[in-house]
């Protein structure tokens, strides 16, 4: 199952607050045929959020959602030109590098917690970090969280 493809990576993003980059995420979700009702995804990861944030730390957050909008599981990137500073991380610093996972109701906690665990392992890596934030390649985005 290919889980991020080249239409779900946005690069050079000029947004502003966390609500822009989940309302942003939705209608990408929506358009590349990911999830059926954005209004629905935003407020599906809206409710996570109130959960706990889901910034990490070093720059990067991991929303996600679980939804019966969500067509297919899916993951998406959206780096930002300049750091989003509303977003509160383990680190107190901004986020400037999202990966949301979207995940549809059915088999969700298989699922769910296998992508969240792979592409946690992965940022886990300075090497891999350092390519995320800075490569203009999709290929090697979708390398590294594949």
């Amino acid at each position: 199952m290919d889980l991020i493809c080249e239409n779900g990576i946005y690069l050079n993003e000029n947004l502003n607050t966390k609500d822009e980059v989940l309302k942003k995420l939705s209608e990408i979700a929506v358009r590349e045929g990911i999830a059926q009702d954005s209004k629905v995804l935003y407020d599906a990861f809206l409710e996570r959020e109130k959960i706990s944030s889901t910034g990490m730390m070093d720059g990067f957050s991991i929303p996600h959602a679980k939804s019966d909008t969500i067509n297919k599981a899916q993951i998406l990137v959206i780096r930002n030109n300049k750091g989003i500073s509303d977003w509160e991380t383990l680190d107190n610093l901004e986020v400037n590098l999202v990966i949301a996972i979207l995940v549809p109701n059915e088999n969700v906690n298989e699922i769910h917690l296998k992508v969240l665990s792979n592409v946690s392992r992965k940022l886990m890596s300075d090497e891999n970090v350092k390519l995320l934030k800075s490569t203009e390649s999709k290929k090697d985005i979708i390398r590294i969280l594949s």
